[in-house]
């Protein structure tokens, strides 16, 4: 009997079992898209934070050539226009940049490196809507980390007309690469007459003891007043000012309707305080008295442009370090070198009878990735021929100087790593003086005293007076592996 062939018709659940594996099919895709979107948003972010700062890039073998060192040196027997006070406190500094924003009468020029809501920025803001309503024109370049939309002080200043600001390269969180290259700088310029210099960090929210500088144009008023650094100030603060990472902040977009009480209430409060406080009152300064002659002070600094930069200050501090002809000391509480920088240091070491460093232990608090990165290359620092001294102090601090001999200072923003060398818009005051430069030998051979000489071996020469600070082992296990990372981007640390 032959079998009926039927032609069955599908049912609605074989409709469901043929379908479900391509279902399937396209749910197994969802993941696979989602893991490749993931992906191409990490490399971007990554790539986009560290990519443009790839590489470091050299300067041209033509300027480098035509450099000479002369410009830094007065020969002459007279005094150059410039006159200087250090001021080796927070509180003196903090005094002084308010008594130069309370003497001006045209003008006053500002950079800030950072700007926190504190007391202190409380005055100086106050300070500066207090010029203003004088009849000083203010203008304030500000970096872009301080995030000048969300600062009530910012907005504050907003409220005059006077008082212009500007943002030095805003952060925009879809491009990372704006994260990095920041301005470093931190000074205050009135009327072509005073400057305020500081080593920056001043209006952080930690704001710590350091060699900032007060210099006082004697020539001011008179036909000669451009042969002064405060000229020079000007115009650096006009380049950063104009450049193309700069971005205009009209005052509409960041004064709100809390602004204006703002301003009244801090302007209230500076006056307050400088009537109550006869330090505040510029009115009794006598700059003459107060300050030091200088032979000559030169402005060095990196150029203003994003990503990789041409390490100018560092290449004008190595000529000048290895044509010293007795001695060279490097203060900084931490440092960092590339290659080409150890190879610098070694030429240097080579040619100079004494090249000291005073550092920070690496087992000082603060600072952690920079720690980190110094213990995992200090063997290599060490091998330069280095004399090297670490304090042994656990808190960190802000000093940052060379010494060039006994007649050559170097005061700034430049904190001797690569971040400052390669990335930042850093800078310095080179000053040729005496004076200066046996203070701050003094001031340095007090921190050699609370400091331990290394040993080629790393290790440190015994002191009766002194004991190493210790941290634990796990730290500096941690500090060596956070080290080893960081060497694929230590331009930006």
């Amino acid at each position: 009997m032959k079998k009926v062939k039927t032609n069955k018709t599908p049912s609605r659940s074989d409709h469901a079992t043929d379908k479900s594996p391509v279902k399937q099919t396209k749910k197994s895709k969802r993941p696979s898209f989602l893991i490749l979107i993931v992906a191409l948003i990490l490399i971007y972010g990554i790539y986009g934070t560290i990519g443009p700062y790839i590489g470091n890039r050299t300067l041209n073998p033509l300027w480098q050539n035509r450099f000479s060192t002369t410009g830094f040196y007065n020969n002459t027997d007279l005094y150059g226009p410039d006159r200087i006070r250090m001021l080796s406190t927070f509180e003196d500094s903090n005094v002084a940049c308010l008594n130069a924003i309370d003497s001006a009468v045209e003008n006053l020029v500002i950079c800030l490196d950072e700007f926190a809501e504190t007391d202190v920025n409380a005055l100086f803001t106050g300070a500066l809507l207090n010029a203003a309503s004088r009849g000083v024109n203010v203008e304030i370049l500000l970096d872009g980390t301080i995030k000048p939309k969300q600062q009530p002080y910012v907005k504050a200043l907003a409220t005059d007309q006077l008082i212009t600001i500007s943002e030095y390269r805003p952060i925009q969180p879809l491009l990372p690469w704006t994260y990095h290259s920041r301005m470093g700088d931190c000074f205050l310029v009135a009327d072509d007459r005073l400057a305020w210099y500081s080593e920056g960090d001043h209006f952080s929210n930690n704001p710590q003891d350091q060699w900032d500088l007060l210099i006082y144009n004697s020539l001011a008023n008179s036909r000669q007043s451009a042969l002064s650094i405060t000229s020079e100030l000007k115009n650096y603060h006009i380049s950063l000012w104009n450049s193309r990472q700069t971005e205009r902040l009209t005052n509409a977009s960041l004064a709100d309707s809390d602004a204006a009480k703002t301003a009244d209430e801090l302007k209230k409060n500076w006056l307050d305080k400088q009537k109550d406080r006869l330090e505040l009152q510029s009115a009794h300064n006598n700059y003459i008295a107060e300050t030091q002659a200088t032979k000559n002070i030169t402005l060095i600094k990196n150029p203003v442009n994003d990503a990789n930069k041409e390490p100018y200050v560092w290449f004008q501090f190595s000529r000048l370090m290895e044509e010293a002809k007795h001695e060279v000391t490097i203060l900084t509480p931490t440092i960092a070198f590339s290659p080409a920088m150890l190879d610098d240091m070694e030429k240097i070491t080579g040619s100079v009878e004494k090249v000291r460093l005073i550092t920070q232990t690496p087992e000082a608090k603060g600072a952690y990735c920079k720690r980190s990165d110094y213990r995992y290359n200090r063997s290599s620092i060490i091998n330069t021929g280095l004399q090297i001294f670490e304090t042994q102090h656990p808190q960190s601090n802000n000093i940052k100087a060379l010494l060039i001999d006994h007649n050559l200072t170097a005061l700034g923003s430049y904190g001797w790593d690569l971040a400052s060398t390669y990335t930042q818009t850093a800078s310095a005051l080179v000053i040729q003086s005496e004076e200066l430069n046996r203070q701050i030998q003094s001031d340095s051979q007090s921190l050699i005293e609370e400091s331990l000489m290394v040993r080629p071996d790393g290790q440190y020469n015994p002191s009766d007076n002194l004991t190493p600070l210790e941290s634990t082992t796990w730290h500096k296990v941690t500090q060596f592996i956070v080290g080893f990372f960081l060497q694929f981007f230590r331009t930006l640390v």
